[in-house]
């Protein structure tokens, strides 16, 4: 059997979440590092076949996000926790307590909650190098990127085949602007 956490101890990232500002002990427990198998087999599934977002290859719909209009490394730059997670609250309509999964490759992930997540977040970027936020029940997403760039937007599709029950408005419902939808022809490529 698969599996699915490892202890902070055991992840590539943990030493993240020990440094300062000091996360409560009731985030920590729920920021759940994933075994580097588990997080391999999610990435592929619901972000791309590339190992690294940053590395060349086939292009997928975490290319086609939209870049916002913040800059997230001012913030984290002076210890300024508050900037983004108020940015995100307003742009962003997750419950607090929504599982997302924060990615920094396909085998170092971590599930965690929104609200976790939106308290701790400069924990989460001290490896700035594409990381990602997916929520599976949405697909929403967010990627960081260098230089305090931000991109925001999810694994949205349009299906052109008949009876197919995949809900748009789900996705499109977490944010409060306008995105371009991907189009994919076939059911078999939403993985």
């Amino acid at each position: 059997m698969e599996q699915k956490y490892i202890s902070m101890k055991e992840s590539n990232f943990g030493w993240m979440f020990e440094m300062e500002p000091y996360i409560c002990e009731e985030d920590l427990d729920c920021i759940q590092p994933l075994s580097p198998e588990y997080s391999s087999k999610l990435w592929i599934e619901h972000i791309s076949k590339r190992r690294h977002l940053m590395l060349e290859g086939e292009k997928d719909w975490t290319d086609s996000l939209h870049k916002a209009d913040y800059n997230w490394s001012d913030d984290w730059d002076s210890n300024y926790t508050k900037g983004l997670s108020d940015f995100l609250r307003d742009q962003i309509f997750l419950h607090k307590d929504d599982t997302v999964l924060y990615f920094w490759k396909k085998e170092a992930a971590v599930e965690t909650k929104w609200g976790v997540f939106l308290r701790n977040w400069i924990h989460f970027l001290f490896e700035e190098e594409s990381p990602i936020l997916f929520n599976v029940r949405t697909g929403f997403a967010l990627k960081f990127s260098v230089h305090g760039l931000l991109f925001i937007g999810g694994k949205f599709v349009q299906h052109q085949c008949i009876g197919c029950e995949f809900n748009l408005d789900l996705w499109h419902s977490c944010l409060k602007f306008e995105v371009k939808p991907l189009i994919i022809s076939s059911c078999r490529q939403l993985g």
